[in-house]
């Protein structure tokens, strides 16, 4: 099951069903890792983006001035 893809009509018996559904879980578990990853970069990058809007519009009102 080193694959990246599977195909599932291959599965003959159970010991090929039960490696199929052990590489699917795994599959799985590295996808919500990648999730949680991406949520937090995009979480990071969206404070980053608040953060310099700030500035920008407190810099602006100091030019106004």
């Amino acid at each position: 099951m080193d694959s990246k893809e599977f195909d599932p009509n291959q599965v003959s018996d159970v010991e090929t069903a039960r490696l199929a559904l052990r590489w699917s879980l795994e599959k799985i578990h590295g996808l919500q890792g990648e999730v949680g990853r991406s949520k937090e970069t995009a979480k990071d990058a969206v404070e980053k983006l608040r953060r310099a809007v700030e500035q920008i519009a407190q810099k602006d009102a100091a030019i106004l001035r």
